[in-house]
């Protein structure tokens, strides 16, 4: 019960982070592995994929993007 708890905080927190720098990728990184953590795979994914996007983008902070090998990892631990 105390980890549900303390990964619906996560989310909280990690969200709040995306909303209030949008382009901040390690925000996104964060808030993905947060709600991996909380079970929403789905979420999860959309938010790696922000956070991919956002590192790519000129604008975004000096983040190093997840490898395709860290991604696939990811994805496969969702899977399961």
């Amino acid at each position: 019960m105390e980890e549900e708890k303390q990964a619906r905080a996560a989310v909280q927190i990690a969200f709040l982070a995306t909303q209030e720098d949008p382009s901040n990728a390690d925000a996104w990184l964060a808030l993905g592995a947060a709600y991996l953590t909380a079970g929403n795979a789905r979420q999860a994914i959309q938010a790696y994929t922000s956070c991919v996007r956002k590192a790519k983008s000129p604008t975004s902070s000096p983040v190093v993007a997840p490898t395709p090998l860290a991604l696939w990892a990811m994805w496969c631990a969702l899977l399961r």
